[in-house]
Formats: structure tokens, C-alpha cells, sequence
């Protein structure tokens, strides 16, 4: 999973036991796929928006939290190395 968004600004987003920032990418513990909870939290205004995210095997799914909604941007295929 990795977080798109604009270098500064203020969310964490929750993965697992992970805390990515803008950026960032996290590799899922488990050799299959299936639905991993993820939490942002906006450090402008301190709300904090959950989803269940569906992750298929050899899959990166690219988030964003526009506004505050989190939403799959784009799904791409695993490259080695990345």
C-alpha cells in the first residue's frame, strides 16, 4: 500500500501496525490478499476516517484521502525491488 498526497501535507495514514505519511509505502506481512483496515488522521483539523481496503496478491494499492475520504486511487501489479 502506499499514500498519495502532497509532501506536506498533514495525515498519517494506519495500516496494519504501520504509520505511512505521504509517500510512503508499506509491504503486507501475509503472501495473500484480502481486506486490511486503514486509518488517516489529518493533522489540520484532527478527525480520523477508517475504510476496509481490499488488496488482491501481488497487488499495490495507491491510497488517497482527499477531503478526508479515503479512496483506492490506482491498483498496479507488484514490481520486485519497490
Amino acid at each position: 500500500m502506499c499514500v498519495l498526497a502532497g509532501p506536506d501535507a498533514p495525515q498519517v495514514l494506519r495500516v496494519g501496525g504501520a504509520a505511512l505519511v505521504p509517500g510512503e509505502c508499506a509491504e503486507g506481512s501475509r503472501a495473500r490478499g484480502g481486506r486490511v483496515g486503514v486509518l488517516v488522521g489529518d493533522g489540520r483539523d484532527g478527525r480520523s476516517v477508517a475504510r476496509q481496503v481490499r488488496v488482491r496478491r501481488g497487488e499495490t494499492a495507491m491510497l488517497a484521502a482527499p477531503a478526508g475520504e479515503i479512496s483506492v486511487y490506482e491498483r498496479r501489479a507488484c514490481v520486485a525491488g519497490r
